[in-house]
């Protein structure tokens, strides 16, 4: 469709008015967006690392940074959803934690080695 646009952002940065976006979608892709979080996936398999509470606690800043856009750029009542995959400690409870103080929580799902989040401005 003419209306969908594919761009190369940083997620910190964002393109768009202030309250002029009606959804973000974040598939598979919200664990990667803090650097430290996407080293630790690629060299989890060869050098056994985990994603642990101290890792998490490092990237609260970076994730900040990215929701606070997020809420920037979403019109009132926007919606934001998350799908992404359990990674240790990296699970919905902590994507949550990020989420609250910028939207309301409105649907949560847990599965076996993944979440759905969805958060209301």
């Amino acid at each position: 469709p003419n209306n969908i646009r594919a761009l190369r952002v940083s997620a910190d940065a964002l393109p768009f008015e202030d309250n002029s976006v009606e959804a973000i979608t974040l598939l598979g892709a919200l664990h990667e967006l803090p650097k430290d979080i996407y080293m630790t996936e690629l060299y989890r398999n060869i050098e056994n690392v985990r994603v642990d509470n101290e890792l998490l606690e490092k990237a609260r800043e970076d994730y900040d940074a990215f929701f606070k856009e997020f809420c920037r750029v979403l019109k009132e009542n926007g919606v934001l959803i998350i799908i992404d995959k359990i990674m240790d400690k990296y699970d919905l409870d902590y994507v949550i934690s990020l989420a609250e103080p910028y939207f309301d929580i409105i649907n949560k799902e847990r599965k076996e080695n993944s979440f759905t989040l969805v958060g209301r401005k």
